[in-house]
């Protein structure tokens, strides 16, 4: 099995520098004691956006992230497209659910990162709550029709 492996690897990136497989070794050696303070400030970040946006957007339904750096949101109206070029406008990326389905499922969500540090995150929440009021009184536009799904 190793020697297919072997084979395979080769084939498709050319083989990988002895220096950088060792180096990927010794971290793999070392995971847990790695892993353990970054899954401590995944949570930590993960808890203050969510208090942040549940506290600045009360009519969002907020929930935890079981793993990974984004929480998932479903609007309750509108499309996640439109609501990330609203957010953009207001100084805040966020993805569309729809940007990360291979389908394009879930047009109604978005996806918002908890990566940096809570103060940052306190800021991005202000923004977004900003943003949703902008987007949910935004005048209809002629000759648009948006559909939209509710959860």
């Amino acid at each position: 099995m190793v020697l297919r492996l072997a084979r395979v690897k080769g084939a498709f990136n050319l083989g990988v520098g002895a220096l950088d497989q060792l180096a990927a070794l010794a971290l793999l050696q070392d995971y847990e004691r790695l892993a353990t303070p970054r899954r401590a400030q995944a949570h930590e970040h993960m808890q203050a956006l969510a208090a942040a946006l549940q506290r600045e957007i009360p009519d969002w339904d907020v929930r935890p992230s079981e793993g990974g750096w984004s929480l998932c949101i479903a609007l309750r109206t509108g499309s996640g497209a439109a609501f990330a070029q609203t957010a953009l406008r207001h100084g805040v990326a966020i993805t569309p659910g729809g940007g990360v389905s291979p389908d394009g499922a879930f047009p109604e969500c978005v996806r918002v990162c908890y990566g940096p540090g809570p103060p940052v995150l306190e800021e991005a929440a202000r923004r977004l709550a900003r943003a949703w009021a902008a987007f949910v009184d935004r005048p209809a536009r002629p000759g648009v029709i948006e559909v939209t799904s509710t959860p």
